[in-house]
């Protein structure tokens, strides 16, 4: 006989011989429990116990694949089935299993990624779980490796019989080497037929010589619990309880649940694992900050301990909802931030609800937040801070169905040099030009005023400043138009000596509304200027529909101061 095969043999003889006493239960293992009561497992040869004839052999010894299930290859090589013993008459290696007298084998040194899969009829609509137990063993001289081989199992809910498909709902995997794992997955059939795949992804084998071998045993597939999550609609409050509950499958046994939860838009993020209670509070900063004006979504999916398949405990979960999850809560509250006149955040302002004792001060990124008020009514909400100087109070409404109300701040310099920049009552102060503009009470960004553009019309406003740091303009403007083709324009201008020569400009040319927003130009002469400095805002309609501008809250002053690192030369000694 060559030598190099007998060797080859006797390895893999002994491996096999530590393989097998390595996983043998003891001599005293008690017979475990049954599964429960009306349990369904919907594959046919779950244990795979039968094959079909053989389709090859591999150096005499048949390769066969169980009946009811289909060989499929994902990538990599193709490898080699058998039943478990043939490969142990072909090895003189253990005819591994867990219950009955066999099990799926197949092997392969090249890299792979490959299994199983059936079909099987189902209800569509319904929640369904799986579970296989894979034995995986990277044959290696040297010491074992976990994560050579990866096993998992996918449903595809629509029956469909490609590896690839991205309708599949894998499992996570799980890469213990030399050890039998069980693998799970659920889905929601979404078809009268869906399929389970059984998978394992392989490395290559160190050495050609050697096999990297897979086992398959017990497979399940059965009707998963279903469960779900309640929370309320509404909160005002920055901590709120949310409460799931589900139902069991088959066994009438108490569940454990995950719970998951997402912000606004955001990915799905842990929150319980296998709990057996049916509540928690949510907030206040656990598990993550809750702040006014978002929404938080929960979904939950229950796990059912079924009993045992032979020695193998059968404990599956259900399915979480796709989507929002299952439920949603808002919390309501009037929030926003504050910030200066060029558009940084101010912090350790403070908030106030007029007539109320509703107050909060902002944090390090100027955001706040405060509760919804519990009566309906029209308020007023006033922003502050020790260096700057405030706008006008900004009027809110709040009725029966108000669940937020979002207000930024802009607080403006405290040497702010325009006169009536909040165009209250009249235009003092401005010099018009064109058709003249009018000051109007509503739309209003604050205060009870502002001033609405039309046609061609423009205000100007000019001032001597002496040193002034970086002279900044701020304003807020919002633009109703019916214009599309583009032919209006709206400027806003700071300059030195005549508004016809603007030193810094900000244009729009609208072709659709704009609602309340923030803007802000630098002069961008001296750091610290002094001289002539002047505003204009001019509003050009060259086209055929309307478009009206209004403005609100500007101001002039002092702005953003640069920061110089310090110099360091480092002198070369001669």
């Amino acid at each position: 006989m060559n030598m190099k095969k007998t060797s080859l043999t006797l390895r893999i003889g002994l491996i096999a011989l530590l393989v097998f006493l390595f996983l043998s239960p003891g001599p005293f293992s008690p017979p475990a429990p049954a599964l429960a009561a009306g349990f369904v497992n919907f594959l046919t040869n779950p244990g795979l116990e039968t094959f079909d004839a053989s389709y090859g052999d591999y150096d005499g010894y048949e390769l066969r694949v169980a009946q009811n299930w289909t060989a499929f290859k994902k990538s990599g090589a193709t490898p080699n089935y058998m039943t478990n013993d043939e490969w142990a008459n072909m090895t003189g290696g253990a005819a591994e299993h867990l219950e009955g007298d066999h099990s799926q084998m197949y092997w392969e040194t090249g890299a792979f990624a490959a299994g199983i899969y059936q079909q099987v009829s189902v209800e569509a609509g319904t929640d369904y779980a799986a579970q296989a137990s894979i034995l995986t063993i990277w044959e290696t001289s040297a010491s074992h490796t976990d994560d050579k081989m990866l096993k998992q199992v996918g449903i595809d809910p629509n029956g469909g019989t490609e590896p690839d498909s991205p309708d599949i709902v894998w499992g996570l995997a799980r890469g213990k080497d030399v050890q039998w794992e069980s693998v799970k997955t659920s889905a929601t059939a979404i078809s009268s037929t869906i399929t389970l795949f059984v998978l394992v992804t392989s490395e290559a084998s160190s050495s050609p010589s050697l096999r990297n071998q897979v086992f398959v045993d017990a497979v399940v597939l059965t009707e998963a619990p279903t469960a779900s999550a309640t929370s309320p609609a509404l909160s005002t409050d920055l901590s709120f309880t949310v409460e799931w509950s589900g139902t069991p499958a088959y066994s009438g046994d108490s569940l454990e649940y995950d719970v998951e939860y997402k912000v606004d838009d955001g990915s799905w993020t842990f929150w319980k694992g296998k709990t057996g209670s049916t509540s928690a509070a949510f907030g206040p900063t656990s598990p993550t900050t809750v702040e006014y004006g978002h929404t938080y979504h929960f979904r939950a999916r229950g796990w059912e301990d079924y009993g045992y398949y032979g020695s193998i405990k059968v404990k599956l979960p259900g399915v979480f909802a796709d989507g929002s999850g299952d439920t949603s809560t808002s919390v309501g509250g009037i929030y926003g931030y504050v910030r200066n006149h060029w558009g940084s955040p101010i912090g350790g302002a403070t908030v106030t609800i007029s007539g109320t004792a509703s107050s909060t001060n902002t944090d390090g990124s100027g955001y706040y937040g405060l509760p919804l008020l519990p009566a309906e009514g029209s308020y007023e909400v006033t922003a502050s801070h020790s260096a700057y100087s405030s706008p006008p109070p900004i009027a809110i409404d709040v009725y029966s169905t108000t669940t937020t109300i979002p207000l930024t701040f802009t607080l403006r310099p405290p040497d702010d040099v325009v006169v009536n920049g909040d165009f209250e009552g009249d235009l003092s102060g401005w010099t018009t030009t064109g058709t003249a503009p009018t000051v109007v009470t509503s739309p209003l960004r604050s205060g009870d005023y502002s001033l609405a553009m039309s046609g061609n019309s423009g205000i100007t406003q000019a001032h001597s400043v002496s040193g002034m740091h970086e002279p900044n303009l701020s304003f807020w403007y919002k633009i109703v138009t019916s214009e599309t083709t583009g032919n209006d324009s709206f400027r806003a201008c700071l300059y030195q000596n005549t508004p016809s020569d603007c030193t810094a400009t900000f244009t729009v040319t609208p072709t659709a509304d704009v609602d309340w927003s923030h803007q802000w130009l630098a002069l961008g002469l001296d750091e610290v200027y002094t001289g002539s400095v002047g505003i204009s805002f001019t509003l050009e309609q060259d086209g055929t529909e309307p478009t009206t501008v209004y403005l609100d809250e500007v101001s002039l002053g002092k702005g953003p101061y640069q920061i110089y690192l310090p110099l360091t030369v480092k002198g070369y000694g001669g």
